[in-house]
């Protein structure tokens, strides 16, 4: 699940996702929830991120 809202992380860990969280602005992660598999600045980040472990 690849998201910016903390809620939609948090839901999908639950639910055995992997997830990545997009830091956009004014958009947190919930301090009480597990730290998503990946943090990142924007989806180009991500994909370099993703591609590193191929």
């Amino acid at each position: 699940m690849v998201a910016a809202h903390g809620w939609d992380i948090a839901g999908a860990e639950k639910a055995g996702l992997q997830t990545a969280f997009i830091r956009r602005q004014g958009k947190v992660l919930f301090p009480l929830a597990a730290e998503p598999d990946y943090n990142v600045l924007d989806v180009n980040d991500l994909a370099k991120t993703l591609t590193k472990f191929n």
